[in-house]
Parts: structure tokens; sequence; C-alpha cells
């Protein structure tokens, strides 16, 4: 039996008032997959992601995850999502790394459950992936932005989802860092064969860190391999963003 895609969008459509946000979306996404979702500011890239995770109620089309209508899917502990809120927050939270960390568990435990004995060594564990375990004890307004965001996604993963689905998650970090944090999601996917979509304004991440890339638009003008959207030439390119676009990779660290 063919295992179903993690998630299926067939001919979804939405609008904001009067305004068409997304129209007739068809998008797959496979279990493995590293999904980066491009496009323009204003293109629904968001949009697309609050309707795969209920935060908007759809108003035209399905969307399935793991081949069960996004109605009646139950099973959110398989998801993990970093918003960009994570990227304005509050650096005078009174928190330490460990329990920014561990509240992650409470899709497993509920809000008013007693956390686990070996809690601490799932959020070590979920740090060490993240390459920031000797922070364990650090207070977060004490991190920079790119360790703040590292942190968040160690919050994501502490529950052991299957897919992980980040929202810019590279706006506030430094320029200097972002090749390395590509790499961090990119070692994730391999190592743990997390499936991963992220959506970014960065078109230069695609062509050597993800698998596969959507490029969206209020409609998808393209979705496919990584190596098959890196021979597109600069003049579809600028077609599909409304101006010149040079694709531009980032060296390897």
């Amino acid at each position: 039996m063919t295992e179903a895609p993690i998630i299926e969008i067939k001919n979804v459509t939405y609008h904001y008032d009067h305004f068409t946000v997304l129209e007739n979306i068809n998008l797959q996404v496979e279990r493995g997959d590293f999904l980066a979702i491009v496009g323009p500011n204003g293109s629904g890239k968001s949009t697309l992601l609050k309707l795969i995770l209920g935060l908007l109620k759809k108003q035209q089309g399905d969307i399935y995850l793991y081949g069960k209508p996004l109605e009646s899917f139950d099973q959110w502990e398989k998801i993990g999502f970093v918003s960009q809120k994570a990227n304005s927050f509050n650096s005078g939270f009174p928190a330490t790394v460990y329990e920014v960390v561990r509240s992650g568990l409470t899709k497993k435990t509920g809000l008013f459950h007693f956390f686990p004995k070996n809690t601490r060594e799932h959020v070590m564990e979920a740090l060490k992936a993240v390459e920031m375990e000797s922070f364990i004890d650090r207070n977060i307004g004490e991190l920079s932005g790119g360790q703040q965001q590292r942190v968040f996604i160690a919050r994501a993963i502490v529950s052991n989802p299957e897919l992980l689905i980040l929202d810019e998650p590279t706006v506030g970090v430094d320029a200097k860092r972002v090749a390395q944090f590509y790499q961090l999601l990119q070692r994730l996917n391999h190592t743990r064969n997390m499936t991963l979509i992220i959506v970014s304004h960065d078109v230069g991440i695609i062509s050597d860190k993800v698998s596969h890339v959507a490029c969206l638009n209020k409609t998808l003008y393209f979705h496919g391999r990584s190596h098959e959207f890196a021979a597109l030439d600069k003049e579809a390119l600028s077609f599909f963003y409304g101006h010149d676009v040079d694709v531009l990779k980032h060296e390897h660290i």
C-alpha cells in the first residue's frame, strides 16, 4: 500500500475580504522532503502555512495531513512549528533556555500535567541537535537572535515531531549565520529524516540546501526538485517575482 503524502493540498483558494490571496493551489509534500516555499511579500506564503496548521479556516478546496482531512486530523504532536513571532521574542522574559525548550513538551503532557522524570534528557537531546546544549541554564534574553532561533527550533523538536514547519526563520539572524542556520535544518532533515517546510524570501538557500522548491505568488508558479529550480533562467524568476532577481548561493562554511 502506497504511503499517503504528509501534506496534500487540492484546489485551495483563499480570500481576505474580496482580495484573493491564494488561487487554486495544488501541492504535495512527501515524507523526508525539505521544501522551501519562496515568493515576494504578500504572495500568500504565510497564509498557506496557517491553512495547513488549521490556524485559518479553509474556504475552498481540501487539505489532508497524513491522509486525513484537516478537519478530522488530531495528531498535532507530529507537527512542530516555528512562527515569525519567535523573531520578536521579548528579551526580558524571565525564562531559562531549559524552561523554554521544556514548554514544547506540553503537546504530549498537556498544560496541567507533570513533566516526566527524564524531561531534562529530552531537552538536552533537542539542544544538542541545534548545538545549543551549553546554554541550557542561560536566560533566553541573554542570547543573540540567531541563538534564540536555535532554541525555538529545539522547543519545536523536543517532542520528536515528524514534520517541522518554519515561517521566515532567519529574520533577525545575522547574515553571517544564515548559511549555518540552513545547514542546521539540512542536518535535521538528513539525520532525523524529519520532513521540513520553510517559508523564506531568501532564494539563495534553495540550490544546495533543500530538496524541493515551491514558487508561490497567489498561484503556484513552480513546484519541483531544487535542481530543476536552479535550472530556471533569470527571466522566468523575474516574471514570477515581478522584478529582476539574481539567485546567489550561500557559500559552504
